[in-house]
């Protein structure tokens, strides 16, 4: 894992270990008796090595501490109250974290700190305990990937997604389904091809959007080869406001370890949009982070409009394949693709 982030704050300030938003209503409290008649300093807050718990430092016991869910189901609120943030507070870095996505520290008065987590979709926050005068545990339950998830709780997760609705903005986007016809593009485990995965998706994901008031363009309507070229030129040819192309990643089949989803672009315009889709997706699916990142790929570098790559997980791995061979798991990845770009649509009129 890489070195934490230092980051300088000042009253009223905000600090991120990673992108995320604040959400504002009110959690379910959990309080416990953690008083102290001085005002408490949060200095750092560390990932156990195991990253099952996070470790918040204080100089001497908080005062209270309320922490709850709010009303998105994968966001959870610590208040830490009679406490102030350091001039300089030490945060985790969350890249290679498989449950938590982004985490939010301010000072939202006086006398609180916030900490604001976003987690993905399966993780919990256990019970806060107070392991010295000068630590604070937050467990994360559910942190590894190796559990099956079962058809009740996809539709549980689908049902927790909400979709913007854009039909004020009329976005218009384009939807590339990767490879097709005589091209699979990846095989996997059990002969899983990736055309075969995408292809669903794109079409689900062109519904979904549409339900919620965008235009949409699929680059090919049915499993024919297709061309690098052609796909932009659909794009710049309907004047898009965004081109999405959706793939499945792979690896050696002697790597069935290698797993997670990634999102990619081009260039800084396109970062916001990769960074939407990406988020989501890990609220949604619970797949290991690998991260929004930049590449050169033909369909980003030659696109004029906000571009992204989705990589929706390794055929070759052992914990994706499974996923991805799945209809039930296949439609929550397209909703949670859907809530990534029209969350961007919504903030980026």
């Amino acid at each position: 894992m890489a070195l934490p982030t230092l980051a300088t704050a000042s009253d009223l300030s905000t600090l991120d270990a990673a992108s995320g938003s604040p959400l504002t209503s009110q959690p379910h409290q959990i309080s416990q008796g953690l008083f102290s008649s001085q005002i408490a300093t949060l200095q750092a807050i560390e990932l156990s090595e195991d990253g099952s718990q996070l470790i918040l430092r204080t100089d001497r016991a908080v005062g209270q501490v309320n922490s709850g869910w709010q009303q998105r189901v994968t966001s959870h609120r610590i208040e830490l109250s009679n406490t102030q943030l350091a001039p300089q507070v030490m945060l985790p870095d969350l890249t290679d974290h498989p449950g938590l996505v982004s985490m939010r520290v301010e000072q939202a008065d006086a006398t609180t700190v916030v900490v604001q987590l976003e987690l993905v979709a399966r993780v919990q926050v256990g019970t806060i305990r107070q392991l010295d005068g000068q630590r604070l545990a937050v467990p994360l339950g559910g942190t590894s990937t190796s559990t099956p998830i079962t058809s009740e709780a996809i539709a549980a997760r689908i049902a927790d997604i909400t979709l913007p609705n854009v039909a004020h903005l009329r976005p218009l986007i384009v939807i590339d389904p990767g490879h097709g016809g005589s091209d699979p593009g990846a095989v996997g485990i059990s002969g899983l091809r990736e055309k075969d995965i995408v292809f669903p998706v794109a079409q689900r994901v062109a519904t979904l959007l549409e339900q919620q008031g965008a235009q949409v363009v699929l680059t090919r309507q049915d499993d024919r080869t297709l061309d690098l070229a052609p796909r932009v030129q659909t794009a710049e040819r309907y004047g898009a406001d965004m081109f999405i192309s959706l793939h499945a990643n792979a690896i050696s089949m002697s790597r069935p370890d290698v797993n997670g989803v990634e999102t990619y672009y081009y260039s800084s315009s396109d970062r916001q949009v990769a960074e939407a889709i990406q988020r989501s997706l890990l609220q949604a699916t619970g797949m290991r982070d690998r991260g929004a990142k930049s590449a050169r790929f033909y369909v980003l570098v030659n696109t004029s409009m906000p571009s992204a790559l989705v990589e929706m997980g390794f055929v070759t791995g052992a914990e994706d394949a499974a996923l991805l061979a799945d209809p039930e798991f296949r439609e929550l990845i397209a909703y949670a693709i859907a809530r990534g770009i029209l969350d961007y649509a919504q903030a980026n009129p």
